[in-house]
């Protein structure tokens, strides 16, 4: 059993602290596992890369064997290719495999998720639905709130700027997924150490924009001499009362259920298409279709479900979560494996007993802006040999999911580590972004392709 306290496994401890009404959370990551800063030589997190799976099912093991309530990814190094794929990767795994009503979080840092940098676009846009709580590190530098939570240092934003972007572009406009993160002592670095009363205080100034947040966290809990905790967890019960519903009586607490979408494709087919986006419902039952979602003996592709309004992957003749809903105003076409408009889909779902589509499981994406669309099919190419990539085609140990090939002009199915199928063509004028696990406009992939063994290797188009 994993040590909990004084490098001793004390079970007890998690009973005592959930019969007193406290999650109970297990930690994974933090400074030793490596930083992104200047001096920090630690780089633990490299021997995770490519082992996703197996992080995985411990970190479920873990927390099965102890009753705990959750997992929270804290990362701080670099956020490289492989990591995004990483965080992906591990964030849904957790998400399928917890027990339900477990909680899941990330704790980045303030200067990591601001647009245009990979943990905002590639991470939070992508899995920010399957969290619960966003615990954000307020004390890196970018941000100063000691100074005032409106105010700005010279060309970066202000802590409420950056909460509110993170809110309204990653939860959809709901502020009680997002946890305000404090240093106490061990931030004079970077000017960020806020004792009680001003943590107080900033807490009461977030208030006035959104009265229902999701609360504070403090780094360092062994910091906390002075009753910081106490202080600033009345202030926030307090605010809560007057803020959320009538009937709160404690700090907000979130709500599993996801409100972030995730991006998906245009319609390939008609007039050039306005963004659009899909929200997965992993937790949706089935609403149509006639039986379950099926897929064919070692078929490998997309299936169409709920008379096209949702669509479902098969690997092997397996059905992989989730469900997925098709943008507004477009419906699955079962024949080109890709959304399209409503009135140029003729519907098929079937039980597993027709004909099988011929194209190959056109990876989806929302690339923009996109060129004029024309109609497209990613054909498969079974008897081609792979072209490129070094070596053959491999997959990670125990991992499932899709790996470019050849540049990223191609990719293929791993299923449990193992390559499944074909190697398949991206469509023209696109590559596989690994980072992603879709098909992109070339111009904006930076191709990853490895060997399952060593580091990845990228390129800009």
């Amino acid at each position: 059993m994993p040590p909990i306290c004084n490098n001793a496994p004390n079970p007890s401890l998690v009973s005592e602290w959930q019969a007193a009404g406290k999650h109970v959370i297990l930690g994974f990551g933090g400074a030793g596992m490596g930083g992104s800063w200047a001096g920090d030589n630690n780089d633990c997190w490299e021997q995770c890369y490519g082992r996703e799976t197996q992080v995985t099912d411990r970190l479920v093991e873990i927390v099965n064997e102890l009753g705990l309530d959750g997992v929270d990814l804290d990362f701080e190094y670099h956020v490289t290719p492989q990591a995004v794929l990483f965080l992906n990767q591990v964030t849904n795994g957790l998400r399928s495999s917890l027990p339900e009503g477990s909680e899941i979080s990330h704790a980045p840092m303030d200067s990591d998720i601001i647009p245009g940098k990979p943990y905002y676009e590639d991470v939070l846009k992508m899995i920010g639905n399957k969290l619960d709580f966003l615990n954000v590190q307020y004390y890196n530098g970018i941000t100063r709130p000691v100074n005032g939570i409106n105010v700005a240092l010279s060309g970066k934003p202000s802590a409420l700027s950056h909460y509110t972007q993170i809110v309204d572009d990653i939860f959809g406009g709901d502020p009680k997924r997002m946890i305000f993160g404090f240093c106490l002592e061990d931030c004079s670095g970077t000017v960020s150490n806020v004792n009680g009363a001003q943590a107080s205080t900033i807490m009461t100034d977030l208030a006035t924009t959104y009265p229902c947040n999701g609360g504070a966290f403090l780094w360092l809990s062994d910091d906390d001499n002075d009753g910081w905790s106490s202080v600033v967890g009345t202030t926030i019960n307090n605010l809560a009362l007057t803020g959320c519903s009538p009937s709160s009586t404690a700090a907000p607490q979130v709500t599993s259920q996801p409100t972030s979408p995730r991006p998906t494709p245009a319609p390939i087919v008609g007039s050039t298409p306005v963004p659009t986006t899909v929200t997965p419902t992993p937790d949706q039952p089935p609403t149509g279709g006639g039986g379950g979602p099926c897929c064919p003996a070692g078929f490998t592709g997309l299936k169409a479900w709920n008379d096209c309004h949702q669509f479902y992957h098969c690997v092997g003749g397996e059905v992989i979560e989730p469900l997925y809903d098709a943008p507004a105003g477009t419906l699955f076409d079962q024949n080109i494996q890709n959304t399209n408009w409503a009135a140029q889909v003729t519907c098929v779902v079937d039980n597993c007993g027709g004909k099988l589509p011929t194209a190959a499981p056109q990876v989806i994406s929302q690339p923009t802006p996109p060129p004029a669309p024309t109609p497209t099919t990613a054909a498969p190419t079974p008897d081609q040999p792979p072209t490129g990539g070094g070596g053959d085609p491999c997959c990670p140990a125990g991992f499932t999911g899709l790996k470019a090939w050849n540049d990223c002009h191609q990719f293929y199915h791993c299923v449990a580590g193992k390559v499944e199928g074909p190697v398949y063509d991206a469509p023209a004028g696109t590559l596989f972004d690994q980072n992603l696990q879709i098909n992109n406009w070339d111009y904006q992939v930076t191709c990853v392709v490895d060997n399952c063994g060593g580091r990845l290797r990228g390129r800009h188009n």
